[in-house]
């Protein structure tokens, strides 16, 4: 975890003095969340994976960009995208943190610190609401035992997707209508990755691809663009 850090940092202070021409307020928070969250949620064999999914994830956030609204992708989600798409000794670690509600609260108790503004934490409340009843449908539907239920969705790595990438208001639509679509496309895709094709990266490859309507969705729904305090680009 500390070497991604140190290398997301790094890229990010090269970053804003090669895209920007010079450095204005570093903004180590928000390539220190990007970090963590793929410290958290992957496991590397070697460390030139690690470090190519570091500089992907800091990188992303300064070439895939539009003029108006910011870059496309969640950083981070698409550094996971790349990587399990590319590379063969990387995968997502859900296993690694269990599926109890003590450790589910972790990233809850994290992520409120972190959504402080309505535009971020009510694409979370929404991706979130969105998920269960869904999902919770479709157990009740199957006649699943609600253990299961609370098995399958009470776990920190879904919490971390939830607070920390998918909450990320300069990749998601900025008007509300625009974040219940997005959300919606979203977990839609993630039922039609991990429901029927039963595979447990639903979530980020559906986003990955969700994003790239983000554009659209914001022109479709037009509202101001959201601006981090004192960000720096």
């Amino acid at each position: 975890m500390a070497l991604i850090i140190f290398l997301g940092l790094s890229c990010q202070l090269l970053c804003e003095k090669f895209f920007l021409n010079k450095v204005h307020k570093f903004w180590w928070k928000s390539a220190t969340i990007s970090c963590l969250s793929l410290a958290l949620l992957m496991r590397f064999e070697s460390y030139f994976v690690l470090s190519m999914a570091t500089i992907i994830t800091i990188t992303s956030k300064f070439i895939l960009r539009t003029k108006i609204f910011g870059h496309i992708f969640n950083p981070t989600n698409l550094a996971i995208t790349v990587s399990l798409l590319l590379f063969s000794d990387c995968w997502l670690d859900y296993g690694h943190w269990g599926r109890g509600n003590t450790l589910a609260l972790i990233p809850i108790a994290l992520g409120s610190l972190y959504l402080k503004d309505f535009r971020i934490w009510s694409t979370t409340a929404i991706y979130l609401s969105l998920h269960l009843i869904i999902f919770g449908i479709r157990h009740y539907w199957l006649g699943e035992p609600w253990a299961i239920f609370m098995h399958q969705n009470f776990n920190a790595a879904f919490y971390i997707f939830a607070f920390f990438m998918i909450s990320d208001p300069k990749t998601v639509p900025q008007h509300i209508y625009g974040k219940v679509l997005f959300c919606f496309l979203v977990v839609m895709g993630t039922y039609f990755w991990e429901a029927i094709l039963y595979n447990k990266t639903g979530a980020i490859f559906s986003l990955t691809f969700t994003s790239c309507f983000s554009p659209l969705i914001n022109k479709v729904f037009n509202q101001e663009k959201y601006q981090w305090e004192n960000l720096p680009a």
